[in-house]
């Protein structure tokens, strides 16, 4: 009966399933590889990690406001009104 229960627990747990799929298609592998942009990006300067920053998110959030505009919504505070 413990075993069973122990089963069902397993079953119904996210992260056991999380656990078997890293684990059988490698992707604990693959994410435990050091990041090359990473490590550079903490070799720069403060004001050069921040500058990065807040470029990748301008060019993120740049990328994603026709998609939003399209779904009727915008993150840009100009076009709320």
């Amino acid at each position: 009966m413990i075993r069973f229960l122990n089963l069902l627990s397993n079953i119904v747990d996210p992260n056991w399933w999380a656990e078997i799929v890293g684990k059988k298609s490698g992707l604990y592998a693959l994410v435990s590889k050091p990041n090359k942009f990473k490590e550079w990006k903490s070799k720069q300067p403060l004001w050069k990690q921040t500058f990065i920053e807040v470029l990748m998110f301008t060019l993120l959030a740049l990328a994603f406001e026709p998609v939003l505009n399209m779904l009727g919504y915008s993150m840009l505070p100009w076009r709320w009104f």
